[in-house]
């Protein structure tokens, strides 16, 4: 974008990537974190986990966004918490080229619906997918974080930033708060760009001491 900002010719791409990093960004992380806090309280066990992870990040020497990244367990809940709930169900994308995809012949000029959720909870890449996985991630061929921001020359330029905004947020509220469940009913989707929870997240959040 840097780049962009100086020729002139691009600065009307310049102005769309901002409006997407700062429109479109605020709504798909809030959607994430309306999520993470669901998991949160639907895993007491591993809230409790990532609540000690937090808190000694906190009382560290160094409290920096270089030493928050590598906090392995919270950059693992937040990848498993994108692939289980991700905040873009689903991409789009023109083909510019023949291409078959299984038995589907794919033509120059159509329009290709991609299904990050389709992709995420295939069974062939995990025998249980709607459970959350805690487990390294480096062996899965697909994690939230690999695929919620998409990938190739059209990944999302806000991932970086979003990524920082969830690891900030529950690493804060880990530290001073709980979550808990005030339904245990499963959820009922509210489908529009973002893939929301019908009525909200059923969840309390209760301050520590």
């Amino acid at each position: 974008m840097l780049e962009a900002d100086r020729r002139g010719k691009d600065r009307v791409v310049l102005e769309h990537e901002l409006m997407t990093f700062m429109a479109a960004g605020a709504e798909t992380s809030a959607a994430t974190m309306g999520w993470a806090c669901y998991l949160l309280a639907l895993y007491p066990e591993v809230q409790e986990a990532l609540r000690a992870a937090a808190r000694a990040f906190w009382h560290g020497d160094h409290t920096d966004w270089q030493t928050l990244s590598k906090l392995k367990p919270l950059s693992r809940f937040i990848s498993e918490a994108l692939r289980l709930y991700p905040p873009t169900p689903i991409v789009a994308r023109y083909a510019i080229d023949t291409d078959k995809l299984g038995t589907t012949h794919v033509s120059p000029g159509q329009n290709i619906m991609v299904s990050f959720i389709g992709v995420q909870l295939d069974r062939r890449f995990r025998a249980d997918p709607w459970t959350l996985d805690m487990d390294d991630l480096s062996a899965k061929k697909v994690t939230g974080e690999t695929m919620a921001f998409s990938i190739g020359p059209r990944i999302c330029g806000g991932k970086q930033f979003a990524l920082l905004e969830l690891m900030t947020f529950l690493s804060v509220f880990l530290n001073c708060a709980r979550f808990e469940l005030t339904s245990n009913k499963p959820p009922s989707y509210f489908w529009k760009s973002q893939m929301l929870r019908d009525g909200g997240q059923p969840v309390r959040v209760v301050e520590l001491n």
